[in-house]
């Protein structure tokens, strides 16, 4: 696993802020573009499974999806990721 400080290509590792059944989730600094990012990354003992490999590439574009969604949709993007998680809250979509 990473440990803070180290680099993984352009990626410098922040810290783990969390992890999940199939992986662990590292905050990094993207060094091309100078912004924080959130990395997925594998157990070692976890990347010769396939099956886990498949689901995590299932789980990342299902977050990809997520974003692009809302970034296709304008507006303020924390009011749409709200409404999607908190029961009753409603994002303002613009009309087109």
């Amino acid at each position: 696993m990473p440990l803070p400080g180290q680099n993984l290509a352009h990626f410098r590792i922040v810290e783990k802020i969390g992890e999940g059944g199939m992986c662990e989730v590292w905050k990094a600094v993207d060094t091309h573009l100078d912004r924080e990012v959130a990395i997925k990354i594998l157990p070692p003992d976890f990347r010769d499974d396939a099956d886990r490999v498949a689901r995590l590439d299932v789980a990342v574009a299902g977050d990809v999806l997520l974003l692009a969604s809302l970034i296709m949709l304008g507006g303020d993007f924390w009011d749409k990721l709200r409404s999607l998680f908190v029961y009753g809250s409603r994002a303002q979509f613009p009309v087109r």
